[in-house]
């Protein structure tokens, strides 16, 4: 038997946020920002590669197609009250990400933290000073 996932409340002062990382049930970002978020569920959303910065992962969107077929990034749905999204946003920001919108694989609009400007580092996949993601530089999950 499937174990039913939990539904999103209809609540306007929520936000269904997408996420892949330290956010993720069991990390220690979940426990400090999402107390009060609901894990609606598991999902994942296509176009997005997974990247790694060290002591934490970041998702860029990509353009290219890998020899295995599109990519995408698996991760989990949480319901979270506005004034927890906005301290988290406020903190994924200050880290270098951006709140954009996307559509999961099982058609919900969602809110992700995507890495658009990326911290000093020595990247395989910064080549010349500028960012050029290829599938080598893909974490596999």
């Amino acid at each position: 038997m499937k174990k039913e996932e939990a539904k999103p409340k209809p609540e306007a002062d929520t936000h269904l946020v997408f996420v892949y990382g330290t956010l993720k049930k069991g990390f220690y970002n979940n426990k400090v920002w999402f107390p009060d978020a609901t894990k609606i569920g598991d999902d994942s959303i296509g176009g997005y590669v997974m990247l790694d910065l060290g002591p934490y992962p970041a998702i860029a969107k990509v353009d290219f197609v890998g020899a295995h077929g599109a990519f995408g990034v698996t991760g989990e749905l949480w319901e979270v009250p506005h004034d927890s999204y906005m301290q988290v946003k406020e903190m994924e920001e200050g880290a270098g990400y951006t709140a954009v919108q996307a559509t999961t694989d099982k058609g919900r609009k969602v809110e992700v933290f995507a890495m658009h400007v990326f911290p000093e580092g020595n990247y395989s996949w910064v080549r010349k000073g500028k960012v050029e993601i290829t599938e080598r530089d893909v974490i596999p999950f």
